[in-house]
Parts: C-alpha cells; sequence; structure tokens
C-alpha cells in the first residue's frame, strides 16, 4: 500500500519534472521568450546607414528628429534609448535621436527702421548682430552696390537723404531671404543726410599737363597715375582722365598725357 503511494507520488513527482523541463527550455521559449541583442554604438553615426542594421537585430527604430545648429551634421545620431550596450530583448523599440534641418524663419524688413526698433526686432526672432556699419548711404551708393552709369547722379543724392540720423539703410542678409536662429545680420546706420564731398572734376582733355595738374589742385582733388603715350596727338597735352563730372574726395585723377 504504502509502496503504491511511493511510486504514485514520485511518479507525479517525475512528471512534473518533465512538464516544468519541457516548458521551459522549448514552449515558453518558443512562445514567450525572445533572445536578447546588445545596443551598438551608433552615436556620431549617420542614420540612413545605421538604421538597417539597427533592424538586422530585430530591433524598431523611432526616429526623433531635433532641429540642428550651425556646423552640426544633418542626420547624425546624437542619442539612443536605451543607451549603448544594454542588453534588450529582440523587438524592442529603440529611440534614436538624429540631427534634422536647422529651423528657419524669413529675414525681417529692418530698412527705414530706427537702430534701437531694429535692435529689438531682431531679438525677438532671434537673430544676432554681426557688424553694425555707420557711414552715409551714399558710399554705398557710388561705389560698392549702385554705379554712377546706371543712376541719375542728382537721384542718386536725393535719394540718399531720405535716411536721417540713425536710420537703417541697408542690411544683409536682405530682407525674406531665410536665416536660421543664432545667424549673423550686419546693419548699415546713416550717419545722417548726404555727405557733402562730392567734387566737381574739371575737364582736362587738350590741356597742357601743367595746366591740368594746376586745375586738379584748385579743384580740391588730387592727381593720380600719368601714363605717356604717343597717340599723335599735340605734345604734352592731357588725351584721356580718369573720372568725369563729379567724384569723391579721395578718389585719384588719373591722366594719359601725350609724349
Amino acid at each position: 500500500m504504502y509502496k503504491k503511494i511511493i511510486i504514485i507520488i514520485l511518479s507525479i513527482f517525475l512528471s512534473f519534472i518533465s512538464i516544468y523541463l519541457i516548458s521551459d527550455k522549448f514552449l515558453l521559449p518558443f512562445y514567450l521568450y525572445k533572445s536578447e541583442v546588445v545596443i551598438p554604438d551608433v552615436i556620431g553615426k549617420n542614420i540612413f546607414e545605421s538604421k538597417e542594421n539597427l533592424m538586422k537585430l530585430d530591433l524598431n527604430i523611432n526616429v526623433l528628429y531635433v532641429p540642428s545648429q550651425r556646423n552640426d551634421e544633418i542626420g547624425m545620431i546624437i542619442h539612443t534609448n536605451p543607451m549603448m550596450n544594454s542588453i534588450v530583448k529582440k523587438g524592442t523599440v529603440l529611440d534614436v535621436k538624429v540631427y534634422g534641418e536647422r529651423e528657419s524663419y524669413k529675414v525681417p524688413n529692418l530698412k527705414y527702421k530706427s537702430k534701437s526698433v531694429a535692435l529689438n526686432m531682431l531679438r525677438s526672432v532671434g537673430l544676432t548682430i554681426d557688424t553694425i556699419i555707420y557711414d552715409y548711404k551714399d558710399i554705398i551708393c557710388t561705389n560698392l552696390y549702385d554705379s554712377l552709369i546706371d543712376d541719375n547722379l542728382y537721384e542718386l543724392i536725393e535719394n540718399c537723404e531720405n535716411f536721417p540720423k540713425n536710420m537703417v539703410w541697408n542690411q544683409f542678409p536682405k530682407p525674406d531671404e531665410k536665416y536660421y536662429k543664432n545667424d549673423l545680420i550686419t546693419l548699415f546706420i546713416s550717419k545722417g543726410t548726404f555727405a557733402p564731398d562730392l567734387y566737381d572734376v574739371p575737364i582736362l582733355i587738350d590741356k597742357d599737363y601743367n595746366q591740368a595738374v594746376k586745375l586738379i589742385n584748385e579743384s580740391g582733388l588730387l592727381l593720380g597715375d600719368v601714363i605717356y603715350t604717343d597717340a599723335g596727338y599735340k605734345k604734352g597735352s592731357v588725351i584721356d582722365q580718369s573720372e568725369y563730372g563729379k567724384c569723391r574726395i579721395n578718389n585719384k585723377i588719373n591722366l594719359t598725357v601725350q609724349k
């Protein structure tokens, strides 16, 4: 009797052990357990190159794009969660933070704005001042951007006088161009009305060289380079000059003179 009971108990115990082992080693791993993988180090690598390799590890990838800054490499992985070298189950969702496009805006139009108003507008949109140039607008009109050949001088002067002191008359980047947060901008601030330093250039053609030099000095201008040539004109006469009409005080008058 006792022997039967012991046999039954042993049979039940062995059956339980067998079921446990079969379940733990074969059934549960197949249906419930998943193998594990190690999160590789992908920080600093490109998402497009790394995503395929991560998916081969049976990881689900969730890409989170964050705005990049100047000099950041768009598409570069900067963080993962779980972090590298973590051991996770296959099928785990891996959050990957990646540098995306920089936030861009349109450059505000600051022309005809006072300096203080322009600076406040720039602060409100995150633009940083690179350089403020204080000068008369006519310097840009006559030298850097516009040409006297294309513009009537008197209209040019009238246009330059439209910018009183401390008013923005030019900017770079230009209005409505794309800019990014923390980009730099250059403002041109007027020093006041048109600078009265345009001088009449005397007509020197056919004048004797010495007479031409005297006229230049009397006009308050400066003599520049003198080139001598043999063009068949009267000896010592001026046959060409570099400036006509009006010029700035620091512009030198170059002469071409017959030998």
